[in-house]
This record gives C-alpha cells, sequence and structure tokens, in this order.
C-alpha cells in the first residue's frame, strides 16, 4: 500500500530512525524507508538548498554522548552540594540492615531537616517510618496512642507525596 499525503502549508520530513544516543556517527539520511520520522508544518518553512560538494558522515570519535546526569523529584540536574546527602542516605540504611532503629529515627529525622528538597526526602522519611513501625511492634513501651497516631499521619503524608 503506497500513501500519499498532501499537505496544505509548507512541510519538511526528517528520517529519525537514527540513535544519536548510541550511534558516535550520524549520517544525513533523506532516505524516504524509515521506521520513524519527524514532520515539521510551519508557512515559513526555509527551503533546504542543494550544494554541490562532499556528503560525509560527521564522525565524534572522542566526543561523549549525549547525556543529562542525576534528576531530583522536580527533574532539575542534582547539583554537587546536595551530594552530601548521599553519605547520610546509605548510613541510615546500614543502621537500619543492623536494626538499629533508635539511631535510624534520630538520624533520619536529622537528615530531614538538614536536607530538605533532598533526592532522598522520601527514603529518609521511610526508614524513619519503617523503624518506629519496628520499635512500635517490638518495645511495649513503645505502645502510646499518640504516637501510633503521628505514625499514621507520617505515613498519609508520605503516601500523599510521594506516590
Amino acid at each position: 500500500i503506497k500513501m500519499i499525503i498532501l499537505p496544505k502549508i509548507q512541510a519538511r520530513m526528517f528520517d529519525t530512525s537514527q540513535n544519536i544516543y548510541i550511534d558516535k556517527e550520524l549520517s544525513s539520511s533523506s532516505s524516504y524507508k524509515s521506521k520513524a520520522f519527524t514532520f515539521i508544518f510551519t508557512p515559513e518553512l526555509a527551503r533546504v538548498k542543494d550544494y554541490d560538494g562532499l556528503d560525509f558522515n560527521i564522525n565524534f570519535p572522542h566526543e561523549s554522548l549525549p547525556y543529562v546526569g542525576a534528576l531530583d523529584l522536580n527533574s532539575d540536574p542534582v547539583v554537587i552540594p546536595q551530594s552530601a546527602d548521599i553519605n547520610t542516605y546509605l548510613r541510615i540504611k546500614k543502621e537500619y540492615d543492623k536494626a538499629n532503629y533508635n539511631q535510624v529515627v534520630i538520624d533520619a529525622q536529622n537528615a530531614i531537616n538538614r536536607y530538605r528538597g533532598s533526592i532522598f526526602t522520601s527514603e529518609f522519611i521511610l526508614y524513619k517510618l519503617r523503624a518506629q513501625n519496628k520499635l512500635y511492634t517490638q518495645d511495649p513501651s513503645m505502645r502510646d496512642q499518640q504516637i501510633l497516631e503521628k505514625m499514621i499521619d507520617d505515613a498519609k503524608n508520605w503516601t500523599r507525596t510521594f506516590t
């Protein structure tokens, strides 16, 4: 089946089958056989001029491929000074794995206060809630209605904010 599309305004078709994130060699393709095309429709479209000369692929052997880097929860790039919270997160995780739940609650609360807007904020709160739950179920002296209600409110806030 052959399909012909005639636009009402000037249009240009680009072959986008080449993966610029993987290929180090980019070529200008004017092929009409492809799995992916990008169409640009605009009345002010400038026509491409055909030049007599060499047509060869552009090779970037020593250039790095396009890379964004780490992003925070708002899809903004992570700034280097914020990386100090990584060590705190790893320490909290290690303490939780050792079942040192009192220390996890203290460290997580300090991290929440110290690193506002961190990409690990959800993890700090989650580890704090998990540690409080372990303490509540294991230690009878922690079984207080006010503590339980505070844990439930924190869990609801975490669910609303991070899920």
